[in-house]
């Protein structure tokens, strides 16, 4: 669908399944902490495949 290196990181009191396409961002709201969202990137970063 894409093909760009880009991560789109949201977050906020705002739904973004209405405005933005599933699986086309990352919402902090899923992350108990910073440090763990920084770790999931950090993964997602040195995955190939995804």
């Amino acid at each position: 669908m894409y093909n760009h290196d880009l991560v789109l990181v949201v977050r906020g009191d705002v739904d973004y399944r209405r405005l933005i396409p599933t699986n086309t961002y990352i919402n902090k709201a899923n992350f108990s902490s910073v440090q763990k969202l920084v770790e999931f990137l950090n993964t997602l970063g040195n995955d190939q495949v995804r």
